[in-house]
């Protein structure tokens, strides 16, 4: 086996193309649409995996800049004081891969939920929120254009230009 994953993902997308997609019934259209969904799917990851270490540090980052702005707007929080430093230690540590700092930025995200509904009556909060939450929108859209759910692509930001 490779040890090169583009080169495992292309002889996978390959072998699926050549071998089983043609002998999927065509007139089962679950199983069609399912296989184009597949085929995409691993379409998407190859092409974004050159920039996934990139998206999750910026993820990181945005939820950093988010959660230090909520809480100069409405004063600290232990639980965010805390998640933001484990946040920006894991941030820092060029050990941790790209998978490890996602699920850091989701666990910063849910303190920040949390922190946001303890101050809930606070919608001077919201328009920071809703900054915030475009870059990560726009990140969003910009990894998953390759699907075909976009109505206009050309639209979209490329994500490498977004990093």
């Amino acid at each position: 086996m490779i040890p090169d994953i583009d080169t495992q993902l292309a002889s996978a997308i390959k072998s699926i193309s050549d071998n089983v997609q043609p002998a999927v019934d065509p007139k089962n259209q679950l199983a069609q649409e399912q296989l184009y969904l597949a085929l995409a799917t691993l379409n998407l990851v190859r092409q974004n995996l050159p920039l996934a270490h990139s998206y999750a540090r910026q993820d990181m980052k945005d939820h950093i800049a988010m959660a230090e702005e909520l809480t100069s707007a409405a004063g600290s929080s232990d639980a965010l004081s805390t998640a933001v430093t484990h946040a920006e230690k894991l941030l820092n540590d060029p050990e941790q891969g790209s998978q490890v700092l996602l699920a850091g930025a989701r666990s910063l995200r849910e303190v920040i939920g949390v922190f946001l509904m303890d101050n809930a009556e606070n919608t001077a909060l919201d328009s920071i929120v809703i900054k915030h939450s475009k870059r990560g929108i726009d990140k969003g859209r910009s990894w998953t254009k390759g699907m075909g759910f976009e109505p206009d692509p050309k639209a979209v930001a490329d994500l490498a230009d977004i990093l």
